[in-house]
Order: structure tokens, then sequence, then C-alpha cells
């Protein structure tokens, strides 16, 4: 509703205004009243409406310097001016003070009616672009501050910002909300989701955390929201996390888990906090243990005992070398579920451990002069593909895999990594219209989920998603051409219940709409 303050000496004609006029119907609540420019101006200060119904002529001051004083308040606030037949020159007067529109006494009911609709439209399109100008400020404060975070944007170029902040930094803590996706139909879902809900999204998330403190909700990147809460007690985060998580589930139906950092006390600290809450969604995704992780609260402070790590790790290779295939590989394994308990600072210690071993067995395999399929994807591991084993399981089924592979030299090994992938890829062929889920390819091809992820993404280069997507799009792009279907027939039959989203994707993958592809295929990019 827009708020309205209604002005004029006469108290007859204030009330005939307030009572006989149908101001819901305009949208409009008609808050407060005066008969005079002083009591005006204080209940202008009270209230600071949208809308303003004066008399010009009225005892002290008047109305063309209430209105004056309006401006020097708030320029955005529109005013209908009410004269009488000798006072044009007063009229006049006011319209440089931006008045919107002046209708003489005694008033006709249709010139009112007109200049309300007027108003009404006014206050409207300005608040649409207001709204407008802040999401893009938004947008671009919240681009400097990730870019900040990430250390790709200057400290200066920040400080240029920092005023316009209504945060303090003297005490806060980093959130990040990250995204889990299980099936094609959460992919689809979040994507879409971002299309339209973005804003939303923002603003429900502001309503649910208002009572912690200020907050700045950066924009979503990389399945990830990062939010900075000002002085939010360290006890009050685990909480605040479960909120986030609920309100998700709740509102977006979206999964999620949420990581938290330490308190911080300057804007220079940023990139400390972006840094520990990337290891802690990294630990989070390690372990496996989904919902809330947040420094001092559900996970280890002191560091992973690396002096132990170096002594296990001898072991290992000690009997990897004397041919005690099954010792090494029963104490690989305690030693890697041990590791579910260290703290995110830890975790590249672990991966320093895994990787030392392999270093051995590679230099193993040279002194034997091993060369098989086997051997070979051995001596081709390096220290990056061990790191995109990002879960304890994975990186556990992997080293496993490494260590066995030993004593099977002499084997023809398993199968190939590549067929997996094409049978993976044929299941989505066939069954590219369904709500396919992770664990359906998963079971098909008789891999772990995680594992196979993994796999995928290294032989193909991207996920298993964005290829169904692409298989789906590939579908929908020979029914155009060799059907009479509709685009919304088409959308149902490769698996969309949303054809506008269809739609969508479509023009971003083939660069024109369904219906201009259909009308002249050529124009295909």
């Amino acid at each position: 509703m827009i708020s309205a303050l209604i002005v004029d000496d006469e108290l007859l004609t204030v009330r005939m205004l307030e009572n006989t006029i149908d101001w819901n119907s305009y949208g409009i609540q008609v808050i407060a009243t005066a008969q005079s420019g002083k009591q005006a101006l204080d209940q202008f200060r009270n209230y600071q409406v949208e809308l303003i119904i004066t008399d010009i002529n009225m005892p002290g001051m008047n109305g063309i310097e209430f209105i004056r004083q309006v401006r020097e308040i708030n320029k955005e606030t529109r005013i209908i001016l009410l004269s009488g037949f000798g006072e044009f020159q007063y009229a006049k007067q006011a319209m440089k003070y931006g008045v919107s529109t002046y209708i003489l006494k005694p008033m006709d009911e249709l010139e009112l009616d007109l200049a309300l609709k007027e108003a009404v439209h006014e206050i409207a399109s300005n608040k649409k672009t207001q709204k407008m100008i802040q999401q893009n400020k938004h947008i671009s404060q919240s681009r400097m501050i990730k870019g900040f975070m990430k250390k790709t944007v200057s400290e200066n170029s920040l400080h240029g910002i920092a005023s316009e902040l209504q945060f303090q930094f003297d005490e806060y803590i980093l959130f990040s909300i990250n995204i889990e996706n299980e099936t094609m139909k959460d992919f689809m879902d979040m994507n879409n989701l971002l299309y339209s809900k973005s804003s939303y999204i923002q603003e429900s998330l502001s309503h649910v955390l208002q009572e912690y403190g200020e907050i700045i909700i950066l924009e979503y990147e990389d399945d990830s929201w990062f939010i900075l809460i000002s002085h939010i007690h360290v006890d009050q985060a685990p909480n605040c996390a479960q909120k986030m998580i609920h309100s998700f589930l709740e509102t977006f139906a979206i999964p999620c888990n949420v990581c938290f950092s330490s308190t911080y006390h300057t804007m220079n600290e940023l990139p400390l906090a972006y840094e520990e809450v990337e290891k802690l969604k990294r630990l989070s995704q390690y372990t496996n243990n989904g919902g809330v992780i947040g420094h001092g609260y559900n996970y280890e402070i002191t560091a992973f005992d690396k002096l132990q790590l170096i002594e296990d790790e001898k072991t290992i290779i000690s009997y990897i070398l004397s041919g005690k295939i099954v010792s090494a590989r029963e104490k690989l394994v305690e030693i890697l579920q041990h590791t579910i308990h260290m703290g995110p600072s830890s975790l590249d210690d672990v991966y320093d451990f895994c990787f030392n071993i392999l270093s051995e067995i590679k230099k193993y395999l040279l002194e034997e002069k091993y060369i098989s399929s086997i051997s070979n994807v051995i001596m081709n591991v390096n220290y990056q593909d061990l790191l995109k084993l990002s879960t304890i399981d994975l990186l556990t089924n992997f080293m496993v895999k490494m260590i066995n592979s030993i004593s099977t030299l002499d084997t023809s090994g398993d199968s190939s990594v590549n067929k997996l992938v094409e049978k993976s890829i044929q299941y989505l062929e066939d069954h590219y219209s369904e709500n396919i889920s992770l664990e359906e390819v998963c079971e098909h091809v008789a891999m772990s989920k995680n594992y196979f992820c993994y796999l995928y993404k290294r032989e193909t280069g991207k996920s298993m998603w964005v290829s169904l997507t692409e298989i789906r799009m590939e579908k929908a792009r020979y029914m155009l051409e060799h059907t009479d279907m509709k685009s919304y027939e088409i959308s149902y039959n490769v698996g969309y219940d949303n054809p506008s989203y269809f739609s969508k994707l479509f023009k971003k993958m083939h660069g024109v709409t369904p219906n201009e592809y259909k009308n002249n295929p050529s124009n295909i990019t």
C-alpha cells in the first residue's frame, strides 16, 4: 500500500477527502492528516509518506513553504496540490518543487481520479527503478567482496565501497550454504530456480537471518551461497546454520549443508575467513558428514599428528616392498578411516601421505620393469588426480585399488574405465526422458557414487548432468526437424515438465528458441 498524508486548513475538506474516496481501490492508505503547514511537516517527518495531497493557502506555514521543506527531506515523495481559482501564481511556484499536478477547487472527481492514478503509477515506477538500481548495486558490491575474498580484487578497490555497506567488520562470521544435487531433477530445479528466484531467495534468507545481526548475502556461485553475519556470537552459529538448512529445505525443497568460519575482526581478514570456509567445505565433502560443520563446533581444532602419519607411511611402504600386500592394505584403510577426526588444516597432509605411497609404488614398478595396462594407470597418476578424490571413501577405494594392483600385475586387469563410462552414457541415451538419479546410474555400472562422479568427470570433462542435458537437447533438435510435435510436447517427451525452462535451455545450447529453430533450422549456431 502507498502511504498518504492529507493537508488542508478546512476540516470539512480533510474529512471529505478522507472518507468519500475509495483509497483502497488505488492501493493507497491515508495514515495521517493535518490542518496547517507546520503540523503537516511534523507528520511528514514522522511517517515519511509517499504521497501528499495539500492545500496552498493555510495559516502560519503555507503550502508552498511546506512543499519546499518536504523536498529538502525527500525528493521522491509525490505531491498533488489543491488551489483556489485566484492562487494560480502560487501553483506555478509550487511546480518548481516537483509537484506532480495541481487541482482547482472545488475539485472535479474525474480530475482527482486521474491525478491519483498518475501519482500511483509514478510511485510504482520509481519503486521498480529504485529496486533495480539497488539490485545492480548489490550485485556489484557482492562481486567486489567475493573478488577480495578470493584475492582477485585489491584491498584498495574494496575500501571504495566499504562506506556504502551497512555492515560492521569489527566482529563477523562467514557462512557458506552448499547445494547438494542428487538427481537430474535436482540439478534442473536448482538452475531453473536461479533463473527466476534469486532475489526472492536472498530476501527469504535475509528475513530468516535478521535476528542474528547485520548480513551481507553474496551472489550464488559454484553451488554455494556465501553469507557474512556481524556480531553473531559463536555459540549461535550452529543454530543459525541449521535455520539456513531448514529454510532451503522447507521453502525451496533444496537439500544443502552449511559451513561456518571462526570469528574475524577486520575487513582485511576476509580472505582468511574464505580460506577457512573453503577448507571446511572440502573437509565436509571428504568426511561425507553433511549437515553443519563449523569452527570449534564439530571438528577437532588440533592438527592431525603429522609425525605419526610419517611413521605409518614408512610402515606401509615397508609392507609393499616386502610383498605383504594384505598388511599394507589393512594398515592403509585403518589410517584413512581415522582421518575422519582430523581438522581441515590437516587434509593436505593426508593427500601428501597417499602421494608418497604412490611414489614408492611407481618406483617399485620401474625397478621391477613391469609394463601393463594397470602399471600404466599407476604411473600416470599425479597429485592433482589425488585431489580430485574429494571424499574419504573415494580416496580409500582408489588407494586400495592401487595397492591391490601390485599383486595382479600378471593378469589382464579390471574392466576398462572407458567402457564403464560408455556404459553409463548409453544408459543416459536409453533413459533420457526419465528423472534419472545418480544412484540408478551407479547401480547400473556397479560403482560407488563418489568414485563414479570422479571417473566420469575425468573421462568426459563434464558432469553426468551436463551430459544428460546435452543428450536431451539433441533429441529435442531431432524431434523439431522430423516431427510435427509442438515445442511444449517435445519438452515433455525429453524429460522437462516446464516448457519455459526447456526453451531457455535449448536457446542457451543452440542459440535460438525451439520455435525459431523449427521455422528455420539453418539459424542454429
